[in-house]
């Protein structure tokens, strides 16, 4: 068993852990202190529980609408059921509130438009909107390939000063290379799902994941799996006969790669 190995795939991680759990946390401090941006959306509620409000339900293409009115506010809440499982709230109020002007905002599948002309100020939120899940994958791809960068290098530890005592352990060359990669190959597939799961539960946050497959092709993931796994491969390639410098290596291998794909772009088109 390649127990040092596992233990910097368990040490990359435990940090690739505690960065995601950061970000839950900054993420749950960002939800709440944007509540205020979403006011209409407690304005739903508060009008909807108001005795002067009157509402009435209705059905538009098979799909409910609900429309609030509240004559007292100057406010008229219609909400429309999507095919997609999505609602669109749209919130009319009369009154002056500031400048004209449209003003978006959109995150985590929520999406708010609020329009003022005339003193009458229209917001349109979309809520429970799918989220193309080939997001995800990017993001969870670019994970793996920081964690690939993190543990691509192992055979040059190895023969930095000590390759000859490695060689010594009761078991084959083959086998021990086979093992190391197979260590770090599970550390970085399991990387970008934390990643996948950590994103899930910010998406939580703001309202239930609701994800869409219909850009996900049948090279999708595949891509997203084989992309960190080939950065290791090169990575590894590139320093294992290395006794000193891998760092070096390694650390530029980033800034080097577009160089490398544009000139190789470059190259090819005076083929």
């Amino acid at each position: 068993m390649n127990y040092v190995e596992w233990l910097r795939v368990r040490n990359a991680l435990r940090v690739t852990a505690i960065c995601l759990g950061i970000s839950i946390v900054i993420c749950f401090i960002v939800r709440l202190s944007i509540v205020a941006q979403f006011g209409d959306r407690s304005i739903v509620t508060r009008i909807g529980s108001e005795k002067d409000t009157v509402t009435t339900h209705s059905v538009v293409d098979g799909y409910d609408r609900t429309t609030m009115t509240n004559a007292r506010e100057h406010a008229t809440v219609v909400i429309e059921d999507q095919p997609d499982g999505s609602k669109i709230i749209q919130v009319t109020r009369s009154g002056h509130f500031g400048n004209e002007g449209t003003n978006d905002v959109g995150i985590m599948g929520i999406q708010v438009s609020t329009t003022e002309t005339a003193g009458v100020e229209k917001t349109t939120i979309e809520t429970d909107k799918p989220v193309p899940f080939a997001i995800y994958l990017g993001i969870a791809a670019v994970i793996g390939l920081i964690i690939a960068t993190v543990l691509g290098a192992p055979f040059a530890r190895e023969n930095d000063g000590h390759l000859e005592i490695a060689f010594l352990k009761p078991i084959g060359r083959t086998s021990n290379a086979l093992g190391v990669i197979l260590a770090d190959c599970v550390g970085i597939l399991a990387s970008g799902v934390m990643t996948i799961v950590a994103f899930a539960i910010m998406q939580a946050f703001f309202e239930l994941p609701h994800f869409d497959f219909g850009g996900i092709n049948a090279t999708a993931i595949p891509l997203a799996i084989v992309l960190p796994l080939s950065w290791y491969a090169f990575l590894n390639a590139s320093t294992a006969s290395l006794k000193r410098g891998a760092g070096a290596v390694v650390g530029l291998a980033w800034p080097a790669a577009p160089f490398t794909r544009s000139f190789g772009a470059f190259r090819g088109s005076f083929r």
